[in-house]
């Protein structure tokens, strides 16, 4: 006897599914047009994810490129100022950018020392204040950059569906403005698109970690002044006035004391022998001393006089370095910020610096 008199057929309705399906897709697909326009209209901008992953896999390229590698190393202004287009065309050789924002390179330095098949040329970013503090171990977040990248080598991993999916993921978010800036679909929605809020971005990231920064989409004076608060641990308060401003941050740099030259020349020494071992497994290691401008430049001057620190460490390890005494066209680079180059001189400024290189790895200079 049957369980049931009824069968499955008269269960389930013959829905058309796979129209409901298609239609659900290109609802989908047009509210995804339709957003990102919108977004594309306010000024929005799609922007990589610089993620310590994206950094390890960057990091692996430097080993696996030998010889051919350009590897950058130091801060954003790196990051900001360097067109790696540029340096590729006029080096001939592959670069890779492995600038951390508000970091020491000395990690990375080590990292790479330690790495016997780093074989190329390394690029650093130089700062005073990168030797000074190396001895208190004060190196900013690539050390978290630099585990990662650690961890990965000790274990075997195999290319799986996670891998996949995550690829798949950052392609996708990098190719569109929903996801700028960390944002989503819903809050793109909620907060962008339906209050019609024109974007503030100034800054975006490529998936090879080098950023662009138009500096004019923000508001001048008080983007300077905030830069230079944040440098000097001051707040800024931009109903102050601007002439009340520079006072307060001109006496808050006449005080500020020159850095220890001990632990500035122990620093020196640190990264002395780093780079004595990618020496002689056949690497190059050469400098740029970006420029910087206004308070933030007398703020430098003011802890680490170039004379007691730059002029020491590079005229007792007759190092190369490329910087405003030697190559005077650099001073004609503003720094809108007073701390980074703006989008539009960030080729001519890589153009110098890739003719550096360039003589040196030809052993012209």
């Amino acid at each position: 006897m049957p369980f049931s008199i009824f069968s499955s057929s008269d269960l389930m309705p013959a829905y058309p599914w796979k129209r409901i399906f298609a239609f659900i897709l290109l609802l989908t697909l047009a509210a995804i047009v339709a957003m990102e326009l919108s977004l594309r209209s306010l000024g929005y901008q799609p922007t990589a994810l610089d993620s310590k992953e994206r950094w390890s896999h960057e990091r692996g390229r430097a080993s696996e490129l030998g010889s051919q590698a350009l590897t950058l190393i130091g801060t954003s202004r790196f990051q900001l100022g360097m067109d790696l287009d540029v340096l590729r065309k006029g080096t001939g050789l592959e670069a890779i950018q492995l600038a951390v924002d508000g970091s020491s390179f000395v990690p990375v330095l080590k990292n790479l020392a330690d790495d016997p098949r780093v074989t190329g040329t390394i690029l650093i970013d130089y700062t005073s204040g990168a030797l000074a503090n190396a001895r208190q171990g004060s190196f900013g977040s690539v050390s978290v950059f630099v585990d990662e990248y650690e961890k990965q080598q000790l274990r075997f991993q195999n290319f799986s569906a996670d891998t996949l999916e995550k690829k798949l993921t950052a392609g996708i978010h990098e190719n569109l403005s929903i996801f700028s800036d960390g944002s989503n679909p819903w809050f793109a929605l909620r907060y962008r698109i339906l209050p019609w809020k024109r974007s503030s971005q100034y800054i975006t990231t490529r998936p090879d970690r080098s950023r662009l920064a138009d500096y004019s989409r923000l508001p001048w004076p008080d983007a300077y002044y905030s830069r230079v608060a944040k440098q000097l641990g001051m707040e800024w308060n931009p109903h102050a006035g601007r002439g009340r401003a520079e006072a307060r941050f001109l006496d808050k740099i006449k005080s500020m004391p020159v850095a220890s030259q001990e632990d500035f020349l122990y620093g020196a020494q640190l990264i002395r022998g780093y780079i004595d071992t990618i020496q002689k497994r056949g690497g190059k290691v050469l400098f740029v001393k970006m420029p910087t401008t206004g308070l933030i430049k007398e703020a430098d001057e003011q802890r680490y006089p170039e004379q007691q620190f730059l002029e020491v460490f590079f005229a007792s390890s007759h190092l190369p370095i490329l910087y405003d005494k030697n190559q005077p066209a650099i001073r004609d680079f503003k720094c809108p910020d007073g701390s980074h180059l703006d989008q539009k001189d960030r080729a001519s400024f890589s153009a110098i610096v890739a003719k550096f290189v360039a003589g040196f790895v030809a052993g012209k200079s």
